[in-house]
């Protein structure tokens, strides 16, 4: 069931709410993560990251400029209709250093620096 906002009918979808939930499933995978390792990340649950992915919530403006941080991408960038290319390939698991590419930090080092950055946000509200 696609998300709505007030006063829409299920005949009125919104295209950007359906790019975002596309664009979010398709850069987490990617980037080879989970729901898990992206809620983690986000400081949510895994079954509120397969709901945004789903279009079954409208994230807030925070969630998606947490999401947006994440994937190194614009926020405005997960809305693009139809669905962006990811910007870097999905990560070679056999040998994931060689993959990253000259600057790239590697994936555990990204999702702690997300969620660092999450809870400094939780600790100054």
């Amino acid at each position: 069931m696609a998300a709505h906002s007030e006063g829409d009918t299920p005949e009125e979808a919104w295209p950007e709410l359906e790019a975002l939930a596309a664009n979010l499933r398709r850069l987490r995978r990617a980037n080879g993560w989970t729901q898990d390792e992206v809620a983690e990340a986000t400081g949510t649950s895994q079954g509120y990251v397969s709901a945004m992915e789903n279009n079954q919530v409208n994230p807030g403006a925070q969630m998606i400029v947490t999401m947006a941080r994440l994937f190194e991408v614009s926020p405005g960038r997960l809305f693009d209709v139809p669905p962006p290319a990811p910007l870097r390939p999905k990560p070679d698991k056999r040998a994931p250093t060689e993959k990253r590419g000259p600057g790239r930090p590697p994936k555990s080092e990204l999702l702690e620096r997300t969620s660092s950055a999450v809870m400094e946000n939780i600790n100054n509200s």
